[in-house]
This record gives structure tokens, sequence and C-alpha cells, in this order.
């Protein structure tokens, strides 16, 4: 539970011999402390045991997803590999985290097999503007492709961006009506009108492009609650990068990583629970499961499964 919570297994490591009261009684003790080894093998015999048995197995109705860039130091270009991310909507009104993965590159193979990894299909998937996540949702459902939202967020920055070529001074109602565009379609329908009027040809060619797009989202937002943007995951991701903190560039195999990544994920989940979790694991001992293949998930000596090639 301890690596949930964005614990190092060296100071996990600690916290466990503390309540087993076995520290370490050599003279090295106090400088070295507990070595993380043990939580890291606990942790690859371990996560995927718990993941299976609390971890959600299904795609909810509606679902978020996002990507977090890793990178080995704040050089631009100098991104170690991504998080992708995918926050779940099961009902209205309700938002959880639902899986993270750690993959080498932000591809869209990358993303179409993340959103392969569970069962089922969500109805609706908020996102971006991006084009690999557009095309990954349409790859991993081509039959029957999910409703793909973009983030109104996302939308109206861009629309913003284009309007700094549109001179009207302060005060005039189109402004009103820009601030009001995203509230319901007759707003949208309103503001459009207007800018149309502007006769600005990057406005006019943004609004040709995007404009139908908006439109149908609107009309949806309006029969369905949806999430408006993807700042639920956002913040979910955020918030696995403070707990993993500057240990990121610690990691180098990619399995290893993902395990942890399930910790986390069911404790921000609230679903972490000491008894709960030893149970599962006592469970799966008795009926006979070996931790023969410990440590088959390393990589070969200077080799890496995550790091970008």
């Amino acid at each position: 539970m301890e690596v949930g919570r964005g614990t190092s297994y060296r100071a996990a490591a600690e916290i466990a011999r503390t309540k087993a009261n076995r520290q370490r009684r050599n003279a090295l003790a106090p400088a070295y402390g507990a070595n993380g080894q043990v939580v890291g093998d606990w942790v690859e015999a371990f996560a995927p045991v718990i993941w299976e048995r609390v971890g959600p197995s299904a795609w909810p109705p509606v679902i978020a997803v996002d990507e977090l860039p890793v990178n080995g130091s704040r050089k631009v270009g100098n991104r170690l590999y991504s998080i992708l991310g995918a926050q779940g909507y099961p009902r209205r009104d309700v938002s959880r985290p639902w899986l993270f993965d750690a993959v080498p590159n932000a591809t869209i193979p990358a993303m179409t097999a993340f959103l392969r990894s569970l069962d089922g299909e969500p109805e609706v998937v908020v996102c971006d503007q991006s084009q690999a996540w557009i095309q990954a949702v349409k790859r991993a459902w081509p039959t029957n492709t999910p409703e793909i939202v973009l983030s109104e967020f996302h939308v109206g920055r861009q629309l913003d961006f284009v309007l700094r070529s549109v001179a009207r001074p302060d005060g005039d109602p189109f402004w009103d009506l820009r601030a009001r565009a995203f509230y319901d379609a007759a707003w949208w329908t309103a503001f459009e009108a207007a800018a149309r009027l502007v006769a600005d040809r990057r406005l006019e060619a943004w609004l040709d492009r995007m404009g139908p797009t908006v439109l149908r989202q609107l009309n949806l937002h309006a029969a369905r609650h949806l999430p408006r943007s993807t700042g639920g995951i956002e913040g979910s991701l955020k918030e696995v990068g403070r707990r993993i903190g500057d240990r990121f560039s610690l990691y180098t195999n990619r399995e290893r990583l993902r395990r942890a990544l399930r910790l986390i994920t069911l404790d921000m989940r609230r679903d972490a629970d000491a008894r709960v979790w030893s149970r599962h694991i006592r469970t799966w001992l008795d009926a006979g499961q070996s931790l023969a293949a410990q440590r088959s998930i390393t990589d070969p000596v200077g080799e890496s499964s995550l790091r970008r090639s």
C-alpha cells in the first residue's frame, strides 16, 4: 500500500521492517537503511494478483484520456517515456482514475493497445484535439466506435488564438457572445453568425472546420451529462507525477513501473485496504501459486524496456 501512496521502495521496506519489528541491527543500518529490492519483488509478485481481484476489468460508459510526458531534464525534446491515463465516469457526477500505463513512445499503436487492455468499450471518449488519440479510439473499436468528444477547454483555447487576429474594440457585443459561445447550441449559433460578419479569413476557415463539431457536441451535452474537458484525467496524471516525483527518471523497466502504477491507481480510487489485499494474496498462495518466476520481468543487462529508443 505504501508504494501506492508514492512511498519509495526503500522507505516502504523500512516501514515494513518496523511494523514487523525486524529493524536492521548492524552498525550500517542508520546510514544505509532498508534495501528496497524486497519491496520491488513484492510489487512484481503481488501487484498483478491484487489488480486482478480489485482493479477495474472493463471500461465504464464514459472515459477521458490524456498523456503525461516524462522528461529526463528540463531540456526540450529530452523525453524518456510517457504515461497514458484514463479517467472513468461510471455514473453521473462520479469520476475515478481508471487506468495508467507506461509506454516508451506515445504512438497511435501504443494508445490503441492501451484502450484495448480492458474489456468492453465506452460509449463516449473525451480527449484533446490530438489526432493520435482520435485515431487510436477508431482503431481500438472500429465496429462500435465510441462518440468522440473534444475537450471544450482545448477547443476554446484554439478559438481564442484565432481571435487574436480579429480587430474588435473592448466592450463590443461580439466579445460577450464569445464568452457565452460554449453555454449551449443557441449561444454558439449566435456567436458564429456574429463571427462570420467579421469577414476574417482565418476565423472563417476555423469555423468551417470546427463549427459543426462544436455544435454537435453542444447538442450532445444538452441531451446527456458528459465531462466537457479532460481536466479530470489531467489532474489524475499530475497526482501520479507527484507520487512518483523525481523517481520517474529511475524507472527503466516498463513492466515494473506498470505494476507500481496499478497500486497507485487503486490507492487513488480508494480501493487500497491492507486486510483485503492480504486476504487476496493468501488465497492466491493457498491455491498453489508459485513465486519461482520472481524477477522474470527484469530487462537484459544494458537494455531498457521503457526508455525511448
